[in-house]
């Protein structure tokens, strides 16, 4: 069995405990600092196209991390540390930042203004893990008091490498399991759901939702991404999904909108995206976005809120559509409006173009199948 020094094998159980833990991950990040004599201890993750998944420093102000990614921290032709990206495991600092920042003079001067701003300009890393679209980084910053990182530092920090990969693997095991089980929760409710991880790729899908897939051409999964076959359609699927994966979770349902048929809207789904609660210390695997698909099916009543978010009615179009449904004339909703003929009859062209109807018996038909969104 190889040597290894005194205190790396309590660190490497720090990390094996960090996915049980609520705050394993910053304890065993702080440990790793503490062992390499290090200010900080960073483990960061990037998805496609250089995005940062997330970014767990310790005792870093919050505008570190907003500040990252302003400046696009992830992109290796502005973040020098980035561009020193090696094989896994192999250790890069000081010398091999210097060295990328020779060959491009003036290139990495944004960056280094913000490691400066943060006290920040030393320190080593290594990469634990890249494939699959995901990268997992580790590291330990350094500041001036720190000072370069040494030969006995860089050894401690290779050492304890193995075991944050580890630990990053179990809890990615685990934020998998985890939209498996809620899968199968919602597959008992026999709900067409779709679950997306923190970088909007297709974790898990109910049994029900599977079938859609398979039968409609409406929504199409393509390389892991969720995609609808109508531009316009596809447009507030992708702006919902991008609301939902930056703070639309505090409001519950994201949209609600149409996903048309050949038939047009009685041969339509109605697609819902919601955001789901995110846990403090994860590394984006779990769900973070689900989308549920309803069949059309006839309701009772007035539902005006669900028909003024399908069609961005104003709330007046919203009651003359319901009291169309409920079978009132026209001059009997002026009536009941206290509005004349002419009103409702303008409101009624405004209300036709927004539901791609002509005549008020297929606004009437098409409100009879829409779907009761509040139901399971």
């Amino acid at each position: 069995m190889a040597y290894l020094r005194p205190g790396s094998l309590d660190v490497g159980q720090a990390f094996l405990e960090a996915p049980f833990e609520d705050c394993g991950w910053d304890n065993a990040l702080r440990e790793m600092a503490r062992h390499t004599r290090s200010a900080h201890g960073e483990l960061i993750g990037f998805g496609n196209a250089h995005s940062v998944r997330f970014n767990w420093a310790t005792d870093l102000p919050p505008t570190f991390f907003s500040e990252f990614v302003e400046i696009g921290g992830g992109d290796p032709k502005l973040n020098y540390r980035v561009a020193c990206t090696a094989a896994p495991f192999e250790v890069v600092s000081e010398a091999d930042y210097r060295q990328v920042r020779e060959r491009h003079p003036g290139r990495y001067d944004l960056y280094d203004d913000f490691a400066r701003g943060y006290d920040l300009s030393h320190g080593c890393q290594t990469v634990l893990l890249n494939e699959g679209g995901s990268f997992f980084g580790l590291a330990v910053p350094r500041t001036e008091r720190d000072g370069a990182t040494g030969a006995n530092d860089r050894q401690a920090f290779a050492e304890v490498a193995p075991y944050a990969l580890s630990a990053v693997r179990l809890q990615r095991s685990l934020e998998h399991q985890g939209a498996l089980m809620v899968a199968g929760a919602l597959d008992q409710m026999k709900t067409a759901a779709i679950l997306c991880d923190g970088v909007g790729r297709v974790c898990a899908t109910t049994s029900a939702a599977e079938e859609r897939l398979r039968r409609s051409r409406r929504l199409i999964l393509r390389e892991g991404r969720l995609f609808a076959s109508g531009g316009d359609e596809n447009k507030r699927l992708a702006a919902a999904m991008n609301n939902a994966l930056n703070g639309g979770h505090e409001r519950g349902a994201v949209a609600r909108f149409w996903l048309r048929g050949e038939a047009g809207h009685l041969d339509s789904e109605i697609c819902e995206v919601f955001a789901l609660p995110r846990r403090e210390w994860s590394l984006g695997f779990e769900p973070r976005v689900m989308i549920v698909l309803r069949w059309p099916t006839n309701v009772a009543g007035e539902n005006r809120e669900l028909l003024q978010e399908l069609w961005n009615l104003s709330a007046a179009e919203a009651a003359i559509a319901m009291l169309l449904a409920q079978g009132y004339s026209r001059d009997q909703i002026a009536a009941s409006r206290a509005t004349s003929p002419a009103t409702v009859h303008s409101q009624l062209k405004s209300l036709f173009r927004k539901a791609d109807v002509s005549r008020e018996s297929e606004l009437v038909a098409l409100i009879g199948n829409i779907a009761r969104l509040t139901g399971p």
